[in-house]
């Protein structure tokens, strides 16, 4: 961004004082949902992904675990299965 202001960086940083918080706002998304979870992710805790899965009520849901995949997917292994998830999951949303 060309412009933060501290409360935009604490809303992106803080987990104490964020806006973005998915647990809170995913139980009034109705439209198609795709979570892709990292299992080696030294940032985000197996119960957190859990707590965000169990968060989303879209009729619509799917969960898939990347076994060896970090934060930032740098494993290319990894990384090339999420991707495929993703083209794989919107190709299917085009269609339904």
């Amino acid at each position: 961004a060309r412009c933060c202001t501290l409360r935009s960086w604490l809303s992106n940083w803080s987990i104490d004082t964020t806006n973005g918080d998915a647990r809170e706002h995913l139980g009034s998304v109705t439209v198609p949902v795709l979570l892709v979870n990292g299992t080696a992710d030294q940032g985000i805790r197996r119960s957190h992904t859990d707590a965000v899965w169990d968060a989303v009520v879209s009729e619509s849901r799917r969960r898939v675990d990347i076994e060896g995949g970090d934060h930032y997917f740098t494993d290319e292994a990894a990384r090339a299965e999420a991707l495929d998830v993703v083209a794989d999951w919107l190709t299917t949303q085009e269609s339904a």
